[in-house]
């Protein structure tokens, strides 16, 4: 089997070091998209600008699979993903963190555990999947509209919520019930004053 891993990072060296090794520790070498290191630093407002480059180079690099993680993710349970990429025949998008969301930017969907998966409404940036599912991205991310942040500077990237509406038609979107990677409780290096408020916890 093929993977191709991702890692979107800033500012974090040691959390990046710990998450680089522990994909090589799968003879996996990452492709890492370091924010004011291998790019001018974006911020919230150009993430977008980010995963439309990562999503261009996985058009280029042919799969089986695909993770997408941020530098913040640790302890990430490769050899789960890898079984419950196994245990799917049809196209699936799978959420990597679990922190009590069923649904966000108004998208919905819950039903009852799937053989231990749970069904839900929305895929955030943290998730792998197969060569399928990212077609239906057209390999490209749109700029969010540049009023997105006019009510609410706190608000998310728009990534997560563009990626959640390619998919909410055609592809299964899941969680686990219980996380395959450790997100804490530190400082959002995007989303400070929003984390804050609302903590994203694996749970």
């Amino acid at each position: 089997m093929k993977i191709r891993a991702y890692i979107t990072a800033y500012d974090r060296p040691e959390m990046l070091k710990k998450v680089v090794e522990r994909f090589r520790e799968y003879d996996i070498e990452p492709v890492i998209f370091e924010d004011g290191v291998t790019h001018p630093h974006r911020g919230k407002k150009g993430f977008w600008k980010t995963w439309d480059e990562i999503l261009k180079d996985a058009k280029q690099n042919v799969a089986d699979l695909y993770i997408f993680i941020a530098d913040d993710f640790l302890d990430l349970d490769i050899d789960r993903i890898i079984e419950i990429h196994n245990d799917f025949d049809k196209p699936y998008v799978y959420n990597i963190v679990n922190d009590g969301r069923w649904q966000s930017w108004g998208y919905f969907r819950k039903q009852e555990p799937i053989d231990g998966h749970e069904l839900v409404g929305y895929c955030d940036c943290g998730f792998f999947c197969d060569r399928s599912a990212l077609k239906e991205t057209e390999w490209k991310i749109n700029q969010p509209n540049p009023n997105r942040w006019n009510r609410n500077p706190n608000m998310s990237s728009g990534v997560g919520q563009y990626l959640t509406g390619k998919f909410i038609n055609n592809v299964p979107m899941y969680k686990p019930i219980k996380s395959l990677a450790y997100h804490g409780d530190h400082e959002s290096k995007m989303h400070p004053e929003e984390r804050k408020k609302n903590p994203l916890t694996s749970r």
